[in-house]
């Protein structure tokens, strides 16, 4: 029983702490009325002849969301390609956009709860794309708050 007793004193109080941090890096995340997020390092999946290849892809890129609104569960995605209406999901795992695009397919950008070293939110967007053949992909990156 003391056993349990000194787990409980010396390790209870880490877990606790961390989760109230996440729960404050939550609430400014949703607080958040406008976020830039930009990615550098991905993958993108190539179909050639029935064969998997997947290529590291280092291009860079930027996507701003404003007009964030919770409530209606809509967002203004401005990027390189233009402006489009988001949908979004909130769930304790942050805040997802969804974008269709003007061919039809979805892009998924989740943008999580947790901070990397500079305190930018951690984001990874999805890319499910066709366009001559599937040319999905997979993007890391981070989102500024910019509001």
């Amino acid at each position: 029983m003391l056993k349990v007793a000194l787990i409980l004193f010396f390790i209870l109080p880490g877990f606790l702490t961390t989760a109230y941090a996440q729960e404050d890096v939550m609430k400014k995340l949703l607080s958040s009325k406008s976020l830039k997020c930009t990615s550098q390092n991905g993958s993108i999946a190539k179909w050639k002849d029935g064969k998997l290849r997947i290529e590291t892809d280092r291009s860079a890129s930027t996507i701003h969301f404003d007009s964030i609104d919770l409530q209606n569960k809509t967002a203004r995605g401005i990027g390189n390609q233009g402006a489009s209406d988001e949908v979004l999901i909130v769930t304790a795992s942050g805040i997802t956009f969804i974008e269709q695009t003007g061919m039809g397919s979805p892009v998924f950008t989740t943008v999580f709860p947790y901070r990397n070293k500079e305190g930018d939110f951690i984001a990874v967007t999805l890319r499910h794309m066709d366009l001559v053949g599937l040319f999905p992909s997979q993007y890391h990156g981070t989102c500024k708050k910019w509001d």
